[in-house]
């Protein structure tokens, strides 16, 4: 196995990670809850929880990213060296 496709691989593990990741956290705890209500929707930028969130979120995309990057990486060094 070549080196640009051990890269690819790791990369698309990255990826398949992030994914599985965001769907864990974006998924509902409790399926049968409400949505908030428009007062309380109102404050939802000082809300802790919800920055909690945004950060998570960000680490996982980047985390996806970097991924992705990886294997485009890979496959522009595998097209190089044929």
């Amino acid at each position: 196995m070549s080196l640009p496709m051990i890269v690819g691989l790791v990369g698309a593990g990255v990826v398949a990670f992030g994914v599985l990741a965001l769907w864990l956290i974006l998924r509902p705890v409790d399926p049968d809850a409400q949505p908030p209500t428009d007062e309380a929707s109102m404050k939802w930028h000082l809300d802790p929880r919800v920055d909690s969130l945004f950060r998570e979120l960000w680490r996982f995309v980047a985390t996806t990213a970097v991924g992705a990057s990886a294997i485009l990486a890979a496959l522009i060094w595998q097209l190089s060296t044929t």
